[in-house]
């Protein structure tokens, strides 16, 4: 479920997702023009918005998405969740 959505000062346009057990995926330097609303009910693989330019902190990278997991709270290692999310 869609959470929040919120144009951040520093890192853009900014959606975060609350997904089961607690797990929320966070997605940062989003275009302006995003495809879902706050309470939108999304599954893997939908579309939420495009790669932006958004995020003042991240100006002087390539375009790109800034990607985050958090549980309980505390960000985790969102590419070791992964893997281990690949594998079983």
């Amino acid at each position: 479920t869609v959470s929040k959505i919120v144009n951040d000062p520093f890192m853009g346009m900014t959606v975060e997702i609350t997904h089961k057990a607690g797990v929320v995926s966070v997605y940062k330097n989003l275009g302006s023009e995003l495809l879902v609303e706050t309470g939108a009910e999304v599954k893997a693989g939908d579309e939420i918005g495009t790669v932006g330019q958004t995020a003042i902190l991240e100006i002087a990278d390539q375009p790109h998405l800034h990607f985050e997991l958090w549980m309980d709270g505390e960000c985790i290692n969102s590419e070791a969740e992964l893997k281990t999310l690949i594998k079983s």
